[in-house]
């Protein structure tokens, strides 16, 4: 895979990881990995952890705030090096860095830990979420800025071309068939 469009609907309770500060949002470690905080980044920075390097910098990726919702999206384009974050709709962080593969095959590591795409964890079980998700979409293609904040909070979009995975998750508070679009805080 060349390209992906991660996007996720989020709300930290506590980044203060077990590892490091690490909280593991979504990927595989090692290879494409969402996370926030890292022991060179603060505790509720952003970032993705890829098998070409982290990025953004610690000097330029964004802060988030505990206790709030965010609505996140995450863009690799090797074919055009673009790598993009945006939250809540607006750009965050653009560079033209993006390269090689996504490969999101298990594997078992060295340390023999079984590496596989996770969901708000990572290897092992010092690298959790605190928080909630909403909702999580994969898409293998780069959606627009314009798609991004047009479908941040329910997907409107008709038989959506690219969409590999799309999940309404559970939130406390909230009962499991509600709509979460229409359900979400205003703070957004």
């Amino acid at each position: 895979m060349n390209m992906i469009t991660f996007e996720t609907l989020l709300k930290g309770d506590s980044f203060f990881g077990k590892d490091v500060g690490i909280n593991s949002v979504f990927g595989l470690e090692g290879k494409w990995l969402v996370r926030v905080g890292d022991s060179w980044y603060s505790e509720n920075q952003l970032q993705n952890a890829t098998s070409n390097g982290n990025w953004p910098s610690s000097y330029y990726a964004p802060y988030l705030d505990t206790n709030k919702w965010y609505h996140i999206a995450v863009v690799w384009d090797a074919t055009t090096g673009k790598r993009l974050i945006y939250i809540n709709g607006e750009l965050s962080y653009e560079d033209t860095s993006a390269s090689g593969q996504i490969d999101f095959s298990s594997y078992t590591a060295n340390d023999g830990w079984n590496h596989q795409v996770c969901i708000g964890y990572s290897y092992r079980d010092s690298r959790p979420f605190f928080g909630c998700f909403a909702e999580m979409r994969v898409w293998d293609r780069v959606r627009t800025a314009e798609q991004i904040k047009a479908n941040m909070l329910s997907l409107t979009e008709a038989n959506p071309a690219g969409l590999n995975a799309s999940r309404k998750l559970i939130y406390p508070g909230v009962p499991f068939n509600t709509s979460i679009g229409s359900s979400l805080p205003s703070d957004i």
